[in-house]
């Protein structure tokens, strides 16, 4: 369990100067523009400290020592690598791949179908965290380690496509992009802009899986704490759980 500590301890640590990295290198990545926006700058030095924010709630966490939190942060984290993934292929097909004239109804299908397994998977495993430990707690740390594994995963995702993918993106603006540049005042600064909107896009996605993760994966550890109950008030003579409740 110590191995499992410093193992997650340093993976939080690691992640956020990774995190730090490569949102400051968008200033260095296009040194033909002059200046630097100051909302931009703001942007993305919150989006660090939200994620940093998170992570620091992730390092308290770890001082939990029960079985039940070791399950927890051993499922989120399983659990997180996961939706990582998903979420990795549906920022890159949502993206790249899918035409602009399928956007609003391939992509709209697309982003549904990827919300609702995120949903199902994070109620479902911590149901049965909260069933095997009965611990609500259990299952909020299973959502918790997911969502945040996800959100970081997702992030990284968005800026490296970001940086390696500037010129596709900008030629792929559908109307509404376009209107909404022209509108910017930024049309000499196109990297600028695209980097500001990708950005509070990544912030996004970061929050909805942190803080929706950490929702469900409360209710899915109440309903598997529920069910643990129904069926041992059925069965009287059930063995107890042998993990300890967090």
């Amino acid at each position: 369990m110590q191995a499992d500590y410093w193992r997650l301890r340093n993976s939080v640590l690691l992640a956020d100067l990774v995190m730090l990295a490569v949102v400051g290198f968008g200033f260095v990545r296009f040194p033909q523009l002059t200046g630097v926006p100051l909302d931009e700058a703001i942007t993305a030095g919150f989006l660090v400290g939200v994620i940093w924010l998170a992570s620091l709630v992730a390092l308290i966490s770890l001082r939990a020592v029960t079985p039940a939190a070791a399950i927890a942060r051993r499922n989120g984290v399983l659990l997180g690598l996961s939706l990582g993934g998903l979420w990795i292929l549906y920022i890159l097909v949502s993206h790249l791949a899918i035409p602009l004239q399928e956007k609003p109804t391939l992509g709209g299908l697309f982003t549904l179908v990827t919300l609702a397994l995120t949903t199902c998977a994070v109620l479902i495993v911590s149901a049965l965290s909260g069933w095997h430990t009965r611990a609500i707690t259990s299952g909020l740390g299973v959502g918790f380690w997911a969502g945040l594994i996800a959100g970081v995963l997702s992030t990284l995702t968005v800026l490296l496509m970001l940086y390696l993918g500037m010129g596709f993106l900008v030629q792929a603006m559908n109307a509404g992009e376009l209107q909404a540049f022209a509108q910017s005042g930024w049309q000499n600064r196109a990297a600028w802009y695209f980097w500001n909107e990708e950005i509070t896009g990544s912030l996004g996605y970061f929050l909805l899986l942190v803080w929706g993760g950490s929702v469900l994966g409360s209710l899915g550890g109440m309903l598997g704490k529920l069910l643990n109950v129904l069926r041992r008030t059925a069965v009287p003579d059930a063995e107890p759980s042998s993990v300890t409740r967090v």
